[in-house]
């Protein structure tokens, strides 16, 4: 079987069903990043079951849900030439001029908007809850916490989003995010999964 045959039947899957494979692969990864650091980096002897339930959770609906919708569908129609600049060759990616400055609007919105304002707020909406918190409680966590999960996820994500939305196609960009984030995932659940 050639390079070229098993790259297409990998992508099969993601190119024919990318909402339901973006909602699956999203899932496991953020419930297996949370696994892992609490199994292996803090060296628990028994797993947080609310805690893993809330990564989980949060993985599916805002990761592969509201993250699918917003990257693949609003930004779409935002950036009309998103899809296309992501195919062309990269020697004509360097000429497109309009094409960069829609990745570079498409990473500030991201950026600027999005993870501050609905990627974290969700986030501790998600796992104070689930841990038996109050909507208070998350406003709490996520006002204490913004300015510097904020600046945390810049450093990574910049150059991550950036790649993104230069380089994948649409129905590729949520298993990037996803293969970005695992360690992002781990990182944040280091950082914030004991905090209640």
């Amino acid at each position: 079987m050639s390079l070229q045959a098993l790259s297409s039947q990998l992508l099969y899957i993601p190119r024919t069903y990318p909402f339901s494979f973006s909602l699956i692969l999203t899932s496991a990864k953020t419930g297996a990043a949370d696994y892992m650091t609490q199994i292996y980096i803090e060296k628990r002897e028994t797993l947080d079951i609310k805690r893993n339930v809330a990564f989980w959770v949060f993985g599916a609906w805002f990761l592969g849900g509201v993250q699918y919708y917003f990257y693949c569908n609003i930004y779409k129609a935002w950036f009309p030439r998103a899809e296309s600049f992501a195919l062309l060759p990269l020697r004509e990616k360097l000429k497109d001029k309009a094409g960069q400055s829609q990745v570079v609007q498409q990473v500030a919105i991201d950026m600027l908007l999005f993870e501050p304002f609905v990627y974290f707020p969700c986030f501790y909406q998600n796992k104070i809850r689930i841990q038996g918190g109050t909507g208070r409680d998350a406003w709490n966590a996520y006002v204490r916490n913004v300015q510097a999960d904020v600046i945390e996820f810049w450093k990574y994500g910049i150059p991550a989003f950036t790649f993104n939305f230069t380089f994948c196609p649409m129905y590729l960009r949520i298993p990037f995010i996803a293969l970005y984030s695992f360690g992002w995932t781990a990182y944040l659940s280091f950082l914030r999964g004991a905090e209640r």
